[in-house]
């Protein structure tokens, strides 16, 4: 009896997390004003800001974002390496860094969105901090993509710059593009430069 009350529970947060989750998208998508919801509004947000409430989602995963499915949510992200003669003409171009296998590769493009995560706090950072701070975090920035194209450019000697692209892949709009999974867009993130 225990275990029926458990998963009631459980699936019973996750159906109310997921349905104003939907409510949400509706009237977002509609231009509604939710500040005439204000009371459903506190009502949820003490809920989802109960520190109780927070342990249990992150010790089940329902902290995700859509449940089960939370490790689909991220858009894409990954390096590219181009790599210059002297000349600046182009002698390769690199995305899967010598790697064997899909597994490894995979591991690696979490660095691509950690850096993409990074990036964007420094381009938010607030005006109140210490600058040499975001100073500090540029140069981690800087410092990480060089040594992601180094490790490529020391295959070749005939290289003297070369170019570490970060891309992500831009899901289309679905109310706009009616061909929406069929169409794959990609956006530079960042492009840092470098002379060997």
């Amino acid at each position: 009896m225990k275990i029926k009350i458990y998963y009631f529970i459980h699936f019973g947060l996750i159906f109310i997390i997921s349905l104003t989750s939907v409510i949400n998208s509706f009237l977002d998508f509609n231009n509604f004003d939710k500040k005439k919801l204000t009371a459903i509004n506190l009502t949820i947000k003490s809920i989802t800001n109960n520190p109780a409430y927070h342990i249990y989602t992150i010790f089940t995963g329902t902290n995700t974002g859509y449940g089960f499915y939370g490790i689909n949510v991220a858009t894409h992200k990954f390096f590219t390496v181009e790599l210059y003669d002297g000349d600046k003409n182009l002698i390769r171009k690199t995305k899967t860094f010598g790697f064997k296998n899909q597994n490894n590769l995979a591991r690696f493009e979490v660095l691509a969105s950690k850096m993409a995560n990074y990036i964007v706090e420094n381009k938010n950072f607030p005006n109140t901090e210490d600058p040499k701070l975001l100073e500090i975090r540029q140069l981690y920035v800087e410092k990480i993509f060089k040594n992601i194209g180094l490790s490529e450019a020391r295959k070749t000697d005939e290289c003297k710059f070369y170019n570490v692209i970060l891309y992500s892949l831009m899901p289309s709009d679905i109310w706009e593009d009616n061909n929406y999974n069929k169409t794959k867009r990609i956006g530079v993130y960042e492009s840092i430069e470098f002379e060997l």
